[in-house]
C-alpha cells in the first residue's frame, strides 16, 4: 500500500496531488501511511494543500497527518495553501484549527502570511497579518514615441532574457512561466526576423532531471505543464530527443477515451489549472 516509486511518492500522495478526494479515502481507508514522505520531503497532506481540495485535506487530517511538517525548502502544507491563486479560505481555515503553525518559516524567510500578501488584499492575507502593497504607478521615462509591435518585442525580450536567469538562480529550477513561456516567445521572435536575445537562460538537462526514464517513471509535473515545454522547444526549432518522444508518449498515455485529460483545480491558473484549460493547452500544442 505504501510503495513508493523513484521520488519517494505513494499512490496516496499522487491522489492528494490528482485532485482526487475518493482516491484519497480509499487508499486511506486501505491503509495507507499519511505521513509517507518524497525524497524532498513532500507529504499527501502538502499536496493536498497544493491542489486547493479542502476534503481531501479534512480526510488526511482525520487520519493523523501531520500539519506541520515542512519539505526540504520549509514549505508546510499552510504556506502552500495560502499561495494558491484560487484563494482556498476554507482550506486554510481548517488547517489553522488543526494547528498549523503560520510562524513557521521557509527558504527567504517566507512565511504563510508573505505568501497570501503576494496574492493581493485577499481574506487569506489578512486572516494571516500579511501585509499587502499597492504597485506604485509608473511614469513613462525617457523615449515615449509609438513603437511597432515589433519595435515594443525587441525592447522586451532582454528583460524576458534578465528576468529568466534570476528565476534560475534563486528558484533553482526551470519555470513555465519564466523559462518555457519566455523561450517561446523568444523563438517566434527570432522566426520573425526581430531582434532577440540567443537564447533564454534555463537550467542544463542534468541539473533540471530531463530524461525519458525520469518522466516516465517520476512523473514529476502534470501534462499540461509538459505541454508548455514541447511549446517552448518547437518554437525553438529543437530536434526530436528519446526524452521529449518519452513526453509525448506519457502525453498521450494520459489522455481519456473522450479526448481530455484530467487535472485538478490547482494553485496556478490559467496555465495549469483545471480540465478545460488543460485540454486547450495541449490543443494548441
Amino acid at each position: 500500500m505504501d510503495a513508493k516509486n523513484a521520488g519517494g511518492a505513494s499512490a496516496l500522495l499522487n491522489a492528494a496531488a490528482s485532485g482526487n478526494p475518493t482516491a484519497v479515502q480509499l487508499l486511506l481507508e486501505r491503509g495507507a501511511d499519511p505521513n509517507t514522505r518524497t525524497k524532498r520531503g513532500e507529504t499527501a497532506l502538502n499536496s493536498a494543500a497544493t491542489q486547493g481540495v479542502e476534503e481531501s485535506v479534512r480526510l488526511l487530517i482525520a487520519r493523523g497527518a501531520k500539519v506541520n511538517t515542512q519539505d526540504e525548502r520549509g514549505y508546510s502544507p499552510l504556506m502552500h495553501a495560502a499561495a494558491s491563486d484560487t484563494i482556498p479560505v476554507g482550506l486554510v481555515k481548517l488547517l489553522l484549527a488543526n494547528g498549523a503553525d503560520p510562524k513557521l518559516s521557509a527558504e527567504y524567510d517566507e512565511t504563510a502570511a508573505t505568501h497570501a500578501a503576494k496574492r493581493g488584499n485577499t481574506e487569506i492575507a489578512r486572516m494571516l497579518g500579511g501585509i499587502y502593497q499597492e504597485r506604485a504607478t509608473v511614469s513613462p521615462v525617457g523615449d515615449t514615441k509609438p513603437r511597432s509591435p515589433a519595435q515594443a518585442v525587441a525592447k522586451a525580450l532582454p528583460m524576458l532574457e534578465k528576468q529568466s536567469f534570476n528565476f534560475i538562480r534563486i528558484g533553482g529550477c526551470n519555470s513555465c512561466h519564466s523559462q518555457d513561456l519566455a523561450s517561446a516567445a523568444n523563438g517566434i521572435a527570432k522566426s520573425r526576423g526581430i531582434p532577440a536575445p540567443k537564447e533564454i537562460a534555463q537550467l542544463t538537462g542534468n541539473l533540471n532531471g530531463i530524461t525519458a526514464e525520469r518522466i516516465l517513471d517520476i512523473a514529476v509535473v502534470g501534462v499540461s505543464s509538459m505541454a508548455w515545454e514541447l511549446f517552448d522547444l518547437g518554437n525553438n526549432q529543437a530536434p526530436p530527443t528519446p526524452y521529449t518522444d518519452a513526453v509525448i508518449y506519457l502525453v498521450r498515455a494520459m489522455q481519456m477515451e473522450d479526448g481530455h485529460w484530467k487535472n485538478g483545480q490547482n494553485r496556478r491558473p490559467p496555465m495549469t489549472n483545471g480540465e478545460i484549460q488543460t485540454a486547450a493547452c495541449l490543443c494548441i500544442r
